[in-house]
């Protein structure tokens, strides 16, 4: 249809499904229905095609994330890091973020230079004790800040969503329980 409107999301060309975020129900490859849950969806799908027995799949939300992950991930190809923090909440929620925070096993201070001589930037360590650095990267277009910590051996983490940096493969959210 001609008025249908084309989503776009941030960094990418191609379009975004109009169900994103939302459970859907496909017969034969069309979508027949949707809802929140998995169960509205197969609700929805039951109401109009009965004799039908539809597929129910998820739409997954696109997200972008600041070019400067990417070049952190460069600087250290084989370090265990997580982005942690608000830039998490921001990345789902689709916003660009100017405060990006990274734990590490540890060399928290040493990478956080490293990082910061890669990319040209300011260097500050913040907590000889506790390993951390900060690197603040400012441009004509942003002033971005970031920590480079140390992930806290004994810390009780609740369950949060992390997205695990890895060089080899694209970024992705996981949910974990840290100990």
């Amino acid at each position: 249809m001609a008025s249908e409107k084309s989503f776009v999301a941030d960094n990418e060309n191609t379009p975004v499904s109009p169900y994103a975020g939302r459970w859907v129900a496909r017969v034969r490859g069309r979508i027949i229905a949707q809802g929140g849950t998995p169960e509205q969806a197969l609700h929805a799908a039951q109401i109009s095609r009965h004799k039908e027995r539809p597929e129910i799949i998820y739409m997954p939300v696109p997200f972008s994330y600041s070019p400067l992950i990417d070049k952190v991930r460069d600087v250290l190809p084989d370090q265990e890091m997580y982005l942690v923090g608000g830039a998490v909440r921001d990345i789902l929620l689709n916003r660009s973020s100017r405060d990006l925070d990274f734990a590490l096993p540890s060399n928290g201070i040493s990478s956080a230079r490293r990082v910061a001589n890669a990319l040209k930037a300011d260097f500050m360590a913040l907590d000889h004790e506790r390993d951390t650095g900060r690197v603040i990267v400012t441009s004509q277009t942003a002033h971005v800040r970031f920590w480079i910590l140390p992930l806290i051996a004994g810390t009780t983490w609740k369950k949060i969503c992390m997205p695990a940096i890895s060089p080899s493969t694209p970024l992705r959210l996981t949910c974990t329980a840290k100990p």
